[in-house]
């Protein structure tokens, strides 16, 4: 598939529909579950980060009046980047991270 991701999508359709027929629906369906949440997991270690949202990713705050004028964004440190949440919360490294952005923004 073409679609960005679409490989994970198209394996674990495939692999509920094939314990669906052979078993129930109920072992389907948690197959299924379990497939997407490994599947997360792993997008967290791969992609821990996400765009800013206050900036779009530019690490730039733009003036209201002045738009040509811009300061680095207090969101994100002028980084343009942020750590996902799912990152921050499951993962003892994304906790660390956390701690000690937490320590410099006091």
């Amino acid at each position: 598939m073409s679609i960005r991701g679409g490989t994970v999508v198209a394996g674990s359709v495939f692999i509920i529909a094939w314990v669906a027929a052979r078993t129930n629906l109920t072992i389907g369906v948690v197959t299924y579950l379990l497939v997407a949440g490994v599947s997360y997991v792993a997008s967290l270690y791969l992609h821990p980060n996400t765009n800013c949202q206050a900036c779009a990713g530019t690490a730039k705050h733009r003036g209201a009046v002045f738009t040509y004028s811009h300061r680095p964004c207090r969101r994100c440190g002028g980084t343009g980047r942020k750590m996902r949440w799912g990152y921050r919360t499951f993962t003892e490294e994304g906790r660390r991270k956390q701690r000690a952005l937490n320590r410099t923004r006091k």
